[in-house]
């Protein structure tokens, strides 16, 4: 028998890290600077929070400035986390429970890394099934908030490659080659 990937077997080690004080219009640029959809929020190299895309489109709907916003008044805290010698499949169920697609792994109160749930998609086929529910709870969730249909990404459920540009049709999450062949 094969035994499981660990989280620390797939997770990034260069976690990219803001202080408390940066400023919102700072931290978008440090995730554009880094092609990277979050940063951890850290001080005295103790991780305090995490700040997503998602996390900085609400604080400017909400008409906070990005220019005195900071990121202490925007992450969100208490961080929840997993183990580096968690196996992948937990922290996809972790993921899931939670509604969040990213795990900061720590090791003895320290960052080690950080585990997407993009991470798990490309490596374990047995954690798709969490993952898709996990989507499809996400699209609801969207929708109802915007009040229109969202992209998201992950595996097709028509052609089972990876597509960052999902859409819910007739119940299954399609990317857009398999929609206009369903049309």
């Amino acid at each position: 028998m094969i035994p499981e990937l660990r989280v620390s077997d797939i997770m990034t080690r260069h976690v990219i890290s803001v202080g408390p004080e940066t400023t919102l219009a700072a931290i978008a640029k440090v995730m554009i600077d880094n092609d990277i959809g979050c940063v951890l929020v850290m001080e005295e190299n103790k991780p305090l929070g995490i700040i997503t895309e998602r996390d900085i489109v609400k604080a400017v709907s909400r008409k906070q400035n990005p220019l005195k916003a900071k990121a202490k008044d925007i992450m969100s805290s208490p961080l929840i986390t997993i183990k580096p010698d968690a196996t992948i499949s937990e922290a996809a169920r972790k993921m899931a429970k939670r509604k969040i697609e990213r795990l900061p792994v720590m090791l003895n109160d320290k960052l080690v890394g950080i585990v997407t749930t993009r991470d798990i998609i490309k490596v374990s086929p047995e954690a798709d099934e969490i993952i898709k529910e996990y989507i499809k709870i996400r699209i609801g969730e969207y929708e109802a908030e915007a009040g229109r249909v969202e992209t998201l990404e992950g595996v097709c459920e028509m052609c089972g490659n990876y597509s960052d540009n999902l859409k819910e049709v007739n119940g299954k999450l399609l990317c857009e080659e398999c929609r206009e062949g369903e049309k």
